[in-house]
């Protein structure tokens, strides 16, 4: 390394890595951990986290207690946010009185985030900004983030927390990076902890992300039977229509028009120009690797072809 002249930065890197550790506790702690997906990371590493986490119990899963549904998603309840670890890290080793990180908003809501929200309520949590609605934060990633501050001690259930949805005004979408940013506008409120609890029972549970008012509205929904209490549940919610919109076939017609089949085998015509061909994020994958490079395989779903097995339209 010396002989090719990069060996000078890691004096840097090192005196970076033991700074922390040599100046001790910090008053406040800001960041941005990352937010990739654990099965992106090689699987040593994957697995050593998985310890620690275990050990920092902010993987304890949320399990709805219903009469009749006793559906459980495994996988999700072991999966971690890659962010999890920096801010058990960060509150264990670095963090002094308060702090907070810009994390994504899953966290509030995914069953496998329970122990984390259940450390917050714990500490000394004093607001929570949430910027879901401001998805342009990264560049080139759509994302729905928050940011907790508190305070690296001891709190209660009936602490009252500073709760900012910060609401945007124009095309955040359109606006490059650079470029002067929109005005986000913040609508305040403040809830006490047992507030933000969908679950009042369970301090791992989801939480609202609502005004008061508006929580009220949600308590007395929750006064009618609950469907888990009901009905045996296998999937949740689910608003996509593929089976009305991915076709599986394509037929030659008259006029412009072909007559597709989707997945439903519902058969109808349509114009050619509105059919387009489909990607999906499972069909992406490592092909193979070779000199340190990484080849990825694309492939299309639905692959739409006419009856003579060619590709339409031709991509």
């Amino acid at each position: 390394m010396e002989k090719a002249e990069v060996n000078g930065i890691w004096c840097h890197i090192i005196a970076n890595f033991f700074a922390p550790l040599l100046v001790g506790k910090f008053d406040y702690v800001v960041g941005n951990p990352p937010w990739v997906a654990p099965e992106h990371v090689p699987k040593e590493y994957r697995d050593s986290v998985n310890r620690f986490m275990k050990s920092s119990g902010y993987l304890q899963p949320y399990e709805p207690r219903f009469t009749v549904a006793k559906a459980r998603f495994p996988k999700a309840e072991a999966q971690y946010v890659a962010c999890l670890p920096f801010m058990a890290m960060t509150t264990d080793r670095y963090l002094a009185p308060g702090g907070g990180g810009l994390l994504t908003s899953s966290l509030l809501k995914s069953l496998n985030a329970g122990g984390f929200r259940e450390s917050m309520l714990k500490g000394s949590l004093e607001k929570v900004l949430d910027l879901s609605l401001h998805t342009s934060i990264h560049e080139g990633a759509l994302c729905y983030a928050f940011a907790p501050v508190f305070k690296n001690s001891e709190g209660t259930i009936e602490d009252r927390v500073d709760y900012r949805f910060y609401m945007p005004t124009g095309d955040l979408q359109s606006v490059a990076v650079g470029e002067e940013e929109p005005v986000l506008l913040p609508q305040n409120w403040a809830l006490v902890k047992s507030e933000l609890l969908v679950d009042k029972n369970s301090k791992r549970s989801p939480w609202f992300t609502a005004s008061s008012g508006i929580v009220q509205i949600f308590r007395k929904m929750q006064q009618f039977p609950a469907l888990g209490n009901q009905y045996r549940i296998n999937m949740g919610v689910k608003p996509a229509a593929n089976e009305l919109f991915f076709i599986e076939k394509v037929e030659s017609a008259e006029n412009g028009l072909v007559v597709a089949t989707n997945l439903r085998r519902e058969r109808f015509p349509i114009e050619k120009d509105l059919i387009y061909p489909l990607v999906r994020g499972r069909d992406i994958g490592v092909l193979s690797e070779s000199a340190g490079e990484q080849k990825l395989a694309w492939a299309f779903s639905h692959m739409i072809r006419t009856k003579n097995g060619n590709l339409w339209p031709n991509l």
